[in-house]
């Protein structure tokens, strides 16, 4: 049995994390974004927006 460590890959959350970064996540955005269906990135999308109306903060958009 093969046992990993760490923990399990979220390209969705990951997403979600850089673009509250705003222009310092802008890259690792665009690498992310690669390896995901438009699907998945509209959620990262989403998720972060949910979370700067949550929190009153916006971030600028670097992305598109």
């Amino acid at each position: 049995m093969k046992r990993e460590l760490g923990t399990p890959k979220d390209n969705i959350k990951a997403v979600k994390y850089q673009i509250l970064m705003g222009s310092a996540g802008r890259d690792d955005v665009e690498r992310l974004r690669q390896n995901m269906t438009e699907e998945e990135f509209q959620e990262a999308v989403r998720l972060a927006n949910e979370w700067q109306a949550e929190h009153r903060i916006q971030v600028p958009r670097h992305y598109q």
